[in-house]
């Protein structure tokens, strides 16, 4: 071969060379453009010298700004001693994987996972950021979740001891009543147990927030539950309510306790929205709606509730989240009490909305389906009707056992007492065989380490079918409560409960069994 023909050779040979460097660069930056994360390479030093497309994308930042930059300026402060021990890592050889965080253009961080090497024959280091924001907000939500349902916990058994207490401060004062004749202390009477109810109904929220269940609904009147739920909540206050109220207001089926924690978020939602005081305005209207009504709610009589406040107002970019669990703009808030009153709405097919000018105020309306039986009124303080037969009264807390009997007692009755189903069961048994059977059991639902209610009248029903039993419990949220003649029980009362409730009980299972 001449020396011409060999240096032609070596052209051909380095130009095709050039282009398969050419194709490789091309292959390896097509890689890298369309890589889902964001590549950056760096000198010994630091600085930036390339970036692929997705910095734009995920941070804002055009590639000409951060090519050349120290990489440290992309670094939050209380994470820069880290990032410098990570760099050091890399310019000793050495890769990695981590969590940190880079500062966006628009001065908001970003939570990344990061991924860094050598590039072997370079004096360079490549880094890959994938963007984990998303997925870091879900890890703290599911935080959040699993500590509020640990809390939810906590709450549903402090609810359920504290109904236990309750009902023998009912049942104490309901006996005391009947023997007091002077008036004044008759009405001192009057208000401990006024005060008591509004015990009852804390208890009630807690067990709301436990999510103990499903709802106990019943005929309602919205009237007394929205003011005395305002009132409650703006009690110590410096915000004023106003309440307007629609003559012959519909009456709704509902659980008074969760529609009642619905009012209370609400006013105390339009409270803090005037932190220097003011008016809240609240009103409850009777509407009729149409089959093409915007709020997607079936045709029919509803009842709508509008809680207003002239306070700071919601900003349009938030007015969409503030149903959003755990949104909040208020440093100590826990971004729950919108979202429960949105949950507990839906809950009963109703609609909750709101409108709001910023510096103007904010308006949120409820609207809840209106009952057919909107006229049937409550007595306020109904008497006690008496009655005769063998009670068994099963519950594992002496002071619940001790007042409930001398509330049977005092209604004609005679009461014996077991601690647990299994006392329960065989006590029973024995009766059928005396010839003294039971007429009716009134049965705690919980019972704990010792079988309950539940449990008890399955075994109950097998070796008596026609049992009446009544299902007693401070956990009012549950199931059994709600549908309790799926069990097996043929009546229901919840703790705490009054001598004239536990009178009107009996007498209605009484009553049905003669029937």
């Amino acid at each position: 071969m001449s020396l011409n023909e060999h240096l032609q050779e070596e052209i051909f040979e380095r130009k095709r060379a050039e282009k398969k460097l050419v194709a490789t660069k091309t292959y390896v930056e097509s890689i890298l453009a369309n890589s889902l994360d964001l590549i950056i390479t760096i000198k010994k030093d630091g600085n930036i010298v390339y970036t692929n497309r997705h910095l734009d994308y995920e941070t804002g930042y055009k590639r000409e700004d951060v090519q050349g930059k120290y990489i440290m300026e992309l670094i939050p402060e209380h994470l820069k001693e880290f990032m410098l021990k990570k760099l050091k890592d890399l310019n000793e050889g050495i890769s990695g994987i981590y969590e940190t965080q880079i500062i966006k253009a628009d001065g908001t961080p970003m939570d990344c996972l990061i991924s860094q090497a050598p590039v072997e024959g370079f004096d360079e280091f490549i880094i890959a950021i994938k963007n984990i924001t998303e997925r870091k907000k879900m890890e703290t939500e599911l935080l959040k979740a699993q500590k509020l349902e640990s809390v939810g916990i906590l709450a549903g058994g402090i609810a359920h001891d504290f109904n236990n207490l309750l009902t023998a401060i009912f049942g104490n004062i309901s006996l005391a009543k009947m023997y007091m004749m002077e008036r004044e202390v008759y009405n001192h009477l009057v208000e401990i147990e006024k005060a008591s109810l509004r015990a009852k109904n804390m208890t009630q929220q807690l067990l709301t927030f436990s999510k103990g269940g499903a709802q106990v609904k019943k005929i309602t009147s919205l009237d007394e539950l929205i003011r005395d739920s305002a009132n409650f909540a703006l009690r110590g206050s410096k915000v004023n309510c106003d309440i307007f109220i629609s003559p012959e207001l519909w009456h709704a089926e509902v659980d008074e306790g969760q529609i009642s924690q619905v009012i209370n978020n609400l006013i105390i939602n339009a409270q803090q929205a005037m932190p220097d005081g003011g008016t809240i305005q609240v009103q409850a209207d009777n509407v009729t709606l149409g089959s093409d009504n915007v709020l997607a709610l079936k045709a029919g009589d509803y009842i709508k509730i509008s809680v207003k406040d002239h306070g700071i107002g919601i900003s349009e970019e938030n007015i969409q989240k503030i149903f959003d669990p755990y949104f909040t703009t208020k440093p100590d808030g826990s971004g729950f009490g919108l979202s429960t009153a949105y949950s507990i709405v839906k809950g009963h097919d109703g609609h909750i909305k709101v409108e709001s000018k910023p510096d103007i105020g904010t308006t949120l309306y409820i609207y809840i389906a209106a009952s057919p039986k909107r006229f049937q009124l409550k007595q306020k303080d109904p008497a006690f009707i008496k009655g005769r037969g063998n009670i068994l009264v099963m519950d594992d807390e002496e002071m619940v056992r001790f007042v409930t009997g001398k509330m049977l007692y005092q209604l004609g009755y005679e009461v014996e007492f077991v601690k647990n189903g299994d006392e329960a069961i065989k006590v029973y048994k024995q009766s059928k065989k005396t010839g003294k059977s039971f007429d009716a059991v009134i049965m705690d639902l919980t019972v704990p380490g010792g079988m309950g209610g539940k449990e008890t009248i399955n075994k109950l029903l097998k070796f008596d079918p026609g049992i009446k039993a009544v299902v007693a419990s401070g956990y009012s949220n549950d199931p059994v409560m709600a549908d309790y003649k799926k069990y097996g029980f043929s009546g229901v009362v919840c703790k705490p409960f009054t001598l004239s409730e536990l009178g009107q009980i009996l007498h209605k299972l009484f009553e049905s069994k003669a029937d």
